[in-house]
């Protein structure tokens, strides 16, 4: 009897030790509610007002990095004035005019060639200079040739705006204007001219909306002239 009653109190003060230690492991956040919860959250980030995909970074602009495989915190960096940001071992790196897929990609050859088997690189875009901000906010396409109203148009928000809409914007066709073949002249990833082709006549007459292009930012649509015009 005296042992049955032995082995119950170890069993019961191994229970004991088990919840105290259950209860120290606890994070001391555990359970808030309310303001307490709230106020130990922190804030959501306002996303920034240009897509990270396709805004080439410029100096002044903050990122975070962060090598996954590294398990360490991410690091915040900024563009210096020279266009580089001090990348964790691996120096002075130059970023300016480059898009963060691309430098994403760069850095994971450098760290797989040194440091890692394998290294997945996140960059994000954390805040961006404000006047480059200013400015990428402010979406412009330009129209030149034979239109009335040559010169800058700016993107209407929220619109898909087309090659037809800039044409009408701008006055229409002009008399001379051949409009079966509108130019419109995009620079791609790598800075070359992509000349792109568009009847524009086939739009606005025959309702070939199929034919219409729609524009990017700093687009370049050139109404060219006839070369018999009677």
């Amino acid at each position: 009897m005296n042992d049955t009653l032995k082995t119950l109190r170890k069993l019961h003060s191994l229970r004991t030790l088990a919840c105290a230690c259950t209860v120290l492991l606890v994070p001391s956040s555990f359970g808030q509610t309310g303001t307490n919860a709230a106020a130990g959250a922190a804030a959501p980030k306002a996303p920034p007002l240009v897509s990270t995909d396709k805004y080439a970074l410029k100096p002044g602009d903050k990122v975070a990095l962060r090598v996954v495989e590294s398990r360490d915190e991410p690091v915040v960096l900024t563009v210096s004035s020279g266009g580089e940001i001090e990348v964790p071992y691996l120096g002075r790196r130059l970023v300016m005019g480059r898009i963060i897929p691309q430098v994403e990609a760069e850095l994971k050859v450098e760290y797989e060639k040194e440091y890692y088997y394998h290294a997945t690189v996140q960059i994000s875009l954390e805040s961006i200079n404000p006047v480059a901000e200013a400015r990428a906010a402010i979406r412009r396409i330009y129209v030149t040739g034979q239109v009335p109203s040559q010169g800058a148009q700016e993107i209407p928000e929220g619109d898909t705006y087309t090659v037809s809409k800039a044409i009408l914007r701008a006055g229409g066709l002009a008399s001379f204007a051949n409009g079966r073949k509108v130019r419109v002249v995009r620079k791609g990833q790598d800075k070359k001219e992509e000349p792109i082709t568009v009847d524009v006549l086939s739009i606005l007459e025959d309702g070939k909306v199929e034919n219409d292009v729609e524009l990017q930012p700093d687009d370049l649509i050139i109404v060219p002239e006839k070369l018999i015009n009677w």
